[in-house]
């Protein structure tokens, strides 16, 4: 999963004039979503991001792999032993 489609969804926000941009977007997410939310501000710089609720999370980032601009930051097997892989 590439970060990048979820900063380009905060970019778009930031340039509608209906929201306060200077303050940036929060990220919600619930069970997936918010670990989803969390590799969003892990990755995404922090000028458009001003706030993330991960409610009923686990925060493990090891079932898929996380991409930010073509580059692999977590490759999914976190939890997996190397006879799992």
């Amino acid at each position: 999963m590439d970060m990048v489609y979820f900063e380009e969804a905060a970019d778009y926000l930031l340039q509608r004039p209906d929201i306060k941009s200077d303050q940036g977007v929060g990220f919600a997410g619930i069970s997936k979503g918010g670990e989803i939310a969390l590799a969003i501000a892990s990755c995404v710089p922090e000028t458009k991001i001003s706030a993330i609720a991960a409610l009923n999370t686990v925060i493990n980032f090891g079932s898929i792999p996380v991409y930010y601009r073509g580059e692999k930051v977590c490759d999914g097997n976190a939890n997996l032993t190397d006879n799992e892989k």
